[in-house]
């Protein structure tokens, strides 16, 4: 009987210390979920249009990666850069070509990219 007795308040004990710790563990879970919460929410959805835009001036960015890259630029040499894209935009609209005018797009969004890059990095 007195066996009994202590299996009884020996099992009382682990369920005691198990809830314990599995009260501890959902606290944890709960902080942690918490915390992925907060990050999700201060991390923007980028927009279908935004993304797609991204991609098209990543390829790009690709395709002329042997030129090296813009760190080391000048400002006024990314400006003037800039003006030049511009430009470029402007004819590719005057002949029309829609493929021309996504190009030159692209190029002017890459090189303003790079101009507030050094900005924002210096």
């Amino acid at each position: 009987m007195l066996a009994i007795f202590i299996v009884v308040i020996f099992i009382a004990f682990e369920v005691l210390v198990i809830g314990f710790i599995l009260k501890h563990i959902i606290s944890l879970f709960d902080a942690l979920a918490e915390m992925i919460d907060d990050q999700v929410i201060s991390t923007p959805r980028l927009r279908p249009e935004l993304l797609r835009f991204a991609q098209l001036m990543e390829a790009e960015l690709c395709k002329n990666e042997f030129r090296g890259g813009w760190k080391d630029k000048p400002l006024i040499a990314l400006l003037d850069k800039m003006l030049a894209e511009s430009a470029n935009l402007h004819s590719a609209y005057l002949r029309g070509v829609r493929d021309d005018i996504i190009e030159e797009a692209i190029n002017l969004a890459n090189t303003t990219m790079m101009m507030t890059g050094n900005v924002l990095d210096n």
